[in-house]
């Protein structure tokens, strides 16, 4: 069984770059919550500046742009 995802380029390239993405942005998404864990574990106080310091390592780690994503 095989499965074709065709688009036309440039109306659809949001949508392109989406699908291109999507296991970026999924492993992106279990390495945030890995360490968003480990705060939870072990850290009393939350430093809010670093964690959303952190997540945007881990996208940019992954390539993962969210303005283009959403945009």
């Amino acid at each position: 069984m095989k499965a074709t995802l065709k688009f036309n380029l440039p109306d659809e390239d949001k949508d392109h770059r989406r699908a291109v993405k999507a296991l970026d942005l999924a492993l992106a998404l279990w390495s945030i919550d890995d360490y968003l864990r480990g705060i939870e574990k072990w850290e009393r106080g939350y430093d809010i500046e670093g964690i959303r310091a952190e997540f945007y390592s881990i996208l940019e780690k992954y390539d993962i742009n969210l303005d283009k994503l959403i945009e």
